[in-house]
């Protein structure tokens, strides 16, 4: 099979992209990083599922989509040691954490983007480059995540709460 008839598989971004956006973007990155792989997942299988549905619920199904990729790398003689389950617990954990966490903390982020990363630099192993152009739908995680990041910062700086049970 030659380049131009192969089935795009998953969804490639390079890693050093990836870590970027998801720090940058608040971990709203992980959202889009699903959804792309779940629509990958669904044209290619050609089953009818909602992409939308499985990237904002993700912590659902995470570990569903974990176990195809590590079946495809292994269809293609690509033995990763960390197993989907592990990465799966892993990024729960992380996801977890992100919301248990309060004040100075916050400014630590969610540790959801590991797996993440690790799954993606295995996934570009098999997946063949493309173009690193940043999308529309990227630019407003992007912009999303930083105002994000501008809120939680002024507000460790002035002490402000933004508990919304008290507008």
């Amino acid at each position: 099979m030659n380049k131009d008839t192969e089935i795009t598989e998953y969804y490639y971004v390079s890693v050093a992209k990836f870590t970027l956006f998801s720090i940058l973007s608040m971990g709203l990155w992980e959202i889009y990083w699903f959804f792309k792989n779940w629509e990958y997942v669904r044209d290619k299988e050609k089953i009818h599922i909602s992409p939308l549905l499985r990237a904002g619920f993700s912590p659902i199904y995470a570990y569903p989509l974990f176990k195809r990729i590590d079946f495809s790398l292994k269809e293609k003689g690509i033995y990763i040691p960390l197993s989907p389950l592990f990465l799966f617990l892993i990024y729960v954990l992380g996801f977890l954490f992100s919301f248990l966490t309060v004040g100075l903390s916050t400014l630590i982020p969610s540790l959801t983007f590991l797996p993440l990363i690790y799954l993606q630099y295995q996934i570009n192993k098999i997946q063949h480059p493309m173009s690193e152009t940043i999308t529309w739908p990227q630019v407003v995680f992007l912009v999303t995540g930083i105002f994000l990041w501008i809120l939680v910062i002024l507000t460790q700086i002035l002490g402000l709460s933004l508990n919304l049970m008290e507008l």
